[in-house]
């Protein structure tokens, strides 16, 4: 991991290190992500109930894509327009965050 954080100062780094580098940090986002992910599984106040997320993931699923699948991301607000105009729901928001 120092590699990582001292690679900056090297300007001129090839595309062999450069992509190693790109590799290792998104490792360890993943790893960040993951470990997160796990902290907050059973935190009420950063969970999205289960019928709230079939609903949602039902809009998200009119507006993707057949070939591949996906929302577009120039649709995502528009998916989440869908769900918010048609259900009613419960935002897990703490408390500190809407002072």
């Amino acid at each position: 991991m120092s590699e990582l954080r001292t690679a900056h100062d090297k300007v001129s780094t090839n595309g062999k290190v450069r992509a190693k580098l790109c590799k290792q940090e998104l490792a360890a986002w993943l790893e960040f992500v993951e470990k997160r992910k796990g902290s907050l599984k059973d935190n009420k106040e950063f969970t999205i109930d289960e019928v709230t997320r079939i609903k949602m993931k039902d809009a998200f699923d009119r507006m993707r894509e057949r070939t591949s699948g996906k929302v577009p991301s120039e649709k995502i607000t528009e998916a989440h327009e869908l769900f918010a105009a048609h259900w009613r729901f419960k935002i897990p928001i703490h408390p500190k965050n809407l002072a």
